[in-house]
């Protein structure tokens, strides 16, 4: 995936409260929010040492495309990003 010939918008501290997760909410609240998106591409960030966000990512056709350690002090993160695909 070549991220230079995209529109895209990064999706930051997106996370859901532990009572309402395992019930669709926030895949209904991020479906939700791409909606309004006018962009070709979506990127989002998740700690390298989280498989389990990044296999829920990539069940809503998310893609590892590279790693990134934004400072010294922060961990490494897993970039993922995701097509839109508008009908």
């Amino acid at each position: 995936m070549d991220l230079k010939r995209y529109t895209h918008v990064d999706a930051q501290n997106v996370r859901s409260f532990p009572q309402w997760r395992r019930t669709g909410r926030a895949k209904q609240i991020h479906d939700t929010l791409l909606d309004s998106v006018e962009a070709n591409i979506v990127t989002l960030l998740v700690d390298a040492t989280h498989h389990k966000v990044q296999a829920l990512y990539e069940r809503w056709e998310y893609v590892k495309v590279g790693e990134a350690k934004p400072s010294g002090d922060s961990p490494l993160y897993a970039v993922m990003a995701r097509e839109m695909t508008r009908v």
